[in-house]
């Protein structure tokens, strides 16, 4: 019966030393899972930094326009505003030159306009990227958390198999001494 008990301890530390094993290997698994998402979690902010740079730019350009356009409003109404309008329009020698004035005039505002427009098009878009990226490195350090977490529990498990295991030994020696004595 002894023998019988012995071999049941066995048997137990075998399946506890397998399942340590086990664990260890779904540890390493895991480790390299955290591992790669720190590695994406600093390519994502590498790219939030580019486009960070990117609406700094943006929004740069879209106000030095808008500072060009306010500059030439201004100088309009400095020498006159409506009246060097009407001074530039009734200076024309020419149906035609006048037609190219007004034509000239149209066409730098409908530019500014445009200008402007696709300024505001740029920065909003590469916020909406921005913020996107910052989403993305949010999902990556949840499942990063996740994966730590997990881990802690495949240690606690393991710990747990080692007691186990310590525990069937000491059973083990005693079924052993009593097989002696």
């Amino acid at each position: 019966q002894i023998q019988s008990e012995i071999n049941a301890m066995d048997a137990d530390m075998v399946d506890l030393m397998i399942q340590i094993d086990a664990t260890k290997t779904d540890i390493a698994s895991t480790e390299d899972g955290i591992a790669q998402k720190e590695a994406d979690i600093t390519e994502k902010e590498g790219e939030i930094e580019t486009t960070a740079g990117q609406l700094q730019d943006a929004e740069a350009d879209r106000d030095k326009q808008y500072a060009d356009m306010k500059k030439r409003i201004q100088y309009i109404y400095e020498n006159g505003g409506n009246e060097a309008w009407l001074n530039m329009l009734s200076g024309a020698d020419s149906i035609t030159s006048l037609l190219n004035k007004v034509e000239y005039a149209q066409n730098m505002h409908d530019y500014d306009r445009k200008q402007l427009e696709a300024f505001k098009e740029v920065v909003q878009q590469v916020s909406d990227l921005k913020a996107d990226l910052e989403n993305q490195k949010a999902d990556l350090e949840t499942q990063k958390s996740d994966l730590e977490t997990q881990k802690a529990s495949l240690e606690s498990q393991q710990a747990n198999h080692r007691i186990h295991l310590c525990v069937s030994w000491n059973a083990l020696m005693q079924v052993l001494c009593r097989k002696e004595i």
